[in-house]
């Protein structure tokens, strides 16, 4: 993850509600935004799951914070790092700005540190400018084909 991310050509496919998945959503009211994940079971060890988890946020959030910050913002990108992968969609006219990613990944780094480590596709909703941003961590052969 060392090296600028790479627009993404892939397609969001937003997941179809299951009893296997669970959704969480987290509303801010101060800053007009809703998150929404959908989570799916992980077949990785729980420590295994957080260790290669907080080393994928922990790397994420210092190239968007620091040598990324210098790159124009894109529509798409994916971000690879051991047997992970995180893509990141924005629909229609709108660009992902690094400072968003770099606040996902901490408070990503803070949900896995309280045990949030499962796979998920998510969607960053901006409810004034109407901005949608979608987010999916993948593991495995899955990520390794992305």
């Amino acid at each position: 993850m060392r090296s600028p991310p790479q627009p993404s050509t892939r397609h969001h496919a937003r997941a179809l509600p299951s009893k296997r998945f669970k959704t969480f959503t987290f509303y801010n009211p101060s800053h007009s935004h809703r998150l929404t994940l959908t989570t799916f079971a992980s077949i990785l060890p729980l420590q295994t799951a957080s260790s290669a988890l907080l080393r994928l946020y922990t790397e994420l959030l210092s190239n968007a914070s620091g040598a990324w910050v210098s790159l124009p913002a894109v529509s798409s990108f994916t971000a690879c790092s051991e047997i992970l992968s995180i893509e990141f969609t924005a629909a229609g006219p709108y660009v992902i700005p690094w400072t968003f990613v770099a606040e996902f990944a901490e408070k990503m780094m803070d949900a896995t540190e309280k045990g949030f480590t499962g796979c998920f596709q998510g969607e960053y909703r901006h409810l004034e400018s109407g901005a949608v941003i979608w987010v999916a961590l993948r593991i495995g052969m899955v990520a390794a084909a992305a």
